[in-house]
């Protein structure tokens, strides 16, 4: 098996969809702290996949956030309350991987939600051929209780200062200094607590090293 991290990936997957019934959907998690390159990895492997004459369909997990007044408990801290109700978890799984692995040919259209206006103001159709690969990216994947969900997990592996350091130079350099200070608040706390939680390192079944972003582009 090749050394290359991504092209062992890519045998694996490989070897996973050859074993399943055809219309069942082969579901893989890409999970990492902010800033890991999940979704550059992820589109990517798509990409490739796609070369080698398999369908993918990309779900991120950012596109499925809830609306404020959903996602708000006053009973919990802002980054517990980001960790915990941030995302709609519950409709990728029963509405994207469930139907995905029983249905043949499964397609729905589904709201997108934008969170600078804080609202539902687009909808993507996903659609589920034979012999799909579906790729969900994004944060918090990796909980205990969501990897039943998930034929084979990612864990792209960076460190904390890196994390930082690769949102300063985006986030930061694009939105300003208050960006930093919602990561700082929110964000960086959110992620602490997931770690210490779910510890998603060692749920995951490949863990990649990103520190320098190995040309996943």
């Amino acid at each position: 098996m090749s050394k290359d991290p991504f092209l062992t990936l890519i045998s694996k997957i490989k070897a996973k969809r050859k074993r399943l019934i055809s219309y069942k959907s082969l579901v893989l998690a890409v999970n990492g702290l902010p800033k890991c390159g999940s979704t550059t990895f992820s589109k990517k492997l798509c990409k490739t996949l796609e070369k080698d004459g398999m369908k993918t369909v990309l779900v991120q997990v950012n596109d499925f956030q809830l609306p404020y007044q959903m996602r708000y408990s006053p009973n919990l801290s802002e980054p517990k309350n980001y960790y915990k109700n941030n995302f709609n978890f519950l409709m990728i799984f029963e509405k994207l991987v469930k139907p995905s692995k029983t249905e043949k040919d499964y397609s729905i259209d589904l709201p997108i939600f934008n969170t600078f206006a804080e609202s539902y103001d687009t909808r993507k159709k996903f659609y589920f051929p034979k012999n799909t690969v579906l790729i969900i990216e994004g944060p918090f994947l990796l909980q205990k209780s969501f990897l039943k969900n998930f034929d084979y997990s990612v864990f792209l592996k960076i460190s904390e200062e890196e994390s930082i350091k690769r949102f300063n130079a985006t986030e930061t350099a694009i939105f300003g200094k208050e960006v930093y200070q919602n990561f700082e608040k929110i964000y960086k706390p959110a992620q602490e607590i997931y770690f210490k939680e779910q510890n998603p390192e060692q749920n995951a079944k490949m863990v990649i090293e990103n520190e320098t972003l190995q040309n996943f582009s």
